[in-house]
Protein backbone atom coordinates (compact mmCIF):
# COMPACT_ATOMS: atom_id res chain seq x y z
CA UNK A 1 0.00 0.00 0.00
CA UNK A 2 1.53 3.57 -0.68
CA UNK A 3 1.46 6.59 1.43
CA UNK A 4 -1.23 7.92 -0.52
CA UNK A 5 -3.76 4.89 -0.35
CA UNK A 6 -3.19 4.81 3.66
CA UNK A 7 -3.87 8.67 3.99
CA UNK A 8 -6.65 8.45 1.53
CA UNK A 9 -7.34 5.34 4.03
CA UNK A 10 -7.03 7.06 7.28
CA UNK A 11 -9.17 10.62 5.76
CA UNK A 12 -12.35 8.47 4.70
CA UNK A 13 -11.87 6.77 8.29
CA UNK A 14 -12.20 9.81 10.06
CA UNK A 15 -14.71 11.05 8.52
CA UNK A 16 -16.83 7.25 8.63
CA UNK A 17 -16.47 7.76 12.08
CA UNK A 18 -18.30 10.90 12.60
CA UNK A 19 -20.81 10.15 9.90
CA UNK A 20 -19.66 13.48 7.75
CA UNK A 21 -19.26 13.92 3.98
CA UNK A 22 -15.48 14.44 1.92
CA UNK A 23 -15.04 15.47 -1.20
CA UNK A 24 -11.84 14.75 -3.37
CA UNK A 25 -10.16 17.53 -4.48
CA UNK A 26 -7.59 18.10 -7.62
CA UNK A 27 -4.44 19.86 -6.70
CA UNK A 28 -1.90 19.78 -8.67
CA UNK A 29 0.80 20.63 -6.00
CA UNK A 30 -0.21 17.97 -3.81
CA UNK A 31 -0.23 14.11 -4.01
CA UNK A 32 -3.64 13.85 -2.07
CA UNK A 33 -6.21 16.52 -1.49
CA UNK A 34 -9.67 16.19 0.79
CA UNK A 35 -12.14 18.55 2.11
CA UNK A 36 -14.91 18.00 5.02
CA UNK A 37 -16.96 20.94 4.02
CA UNK A 38 -19.09 22.46 7.17
CA UNK A 39 -21.82 20.51 7.40
CA UNK A 40 -24.14 19.07 10.53
CA UNK A 41 -21.42 18.29 13.26
CA UNK A 42 -18.94 20.59 11.48
CA UNK A 43 -18.99 24.26 12.42
CA UNK A 44 -16.12 25.13 9.75
CA UNK A 45 -14.49 23.00 6.91
CA UNK A 46 -11.47 21.17 7.04
CA UNK A 47 -8.94 20.73 5.09
CA UNK A 48 -6.89 16.95 4.76
CA UNK A 49 -3.88 16.60 2.61
CA UNK A 50 -0.70 14.75 1.95
CA UNK A 51 2.25 16.66 0.17
CA UNK A 52 5.62 14.95 -0.76
CA UNK A 53 4.56 12.01 0.42
CA UNK A 54 5.32 12.47 3.45
CA UNK A 55 3.72 15.53 4.66
CA UNK A 56 0.14 15.48 5.73
CA UNK A 57 -1.59 18.78 6.59
CA UNK A 58 -4.48 19.68 9.04
CA UNK A 59 -6.59 22.42 8.33
CA UNK A 60 -9.33 23.90 10.05
CA UNK A 61 -10.76 27.06 8.36
CA UNK A 62 -8.35 29.75 8.48
CA UNK A 63 -7.94 29.19 12.43
CA UNK A 64 -5.79 25.84 12.66
CA UNK A 65 -2.96 24.83 10.39
CA UNK A 66 -1.08 21.84 11.62
CA UNK A 67 1.49 19.49 9.03
CA UNK A 68 3.37 16.36 10.85
CA UNK A 69 6.49 14.99 8.77
CA UNK A 70 9.13 13.02 9.08
CA UNK A 71 12.84 13.67 11.04
CA UNK A 72 15.23 12.14 8.82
Amino acid sequence: MTNEERAEALFRDIAGKFGLSIDLEEDEYVELSMLLPAQDGLQHSIWLCLQDQDEVWFVVDRFLHLFVFPVC
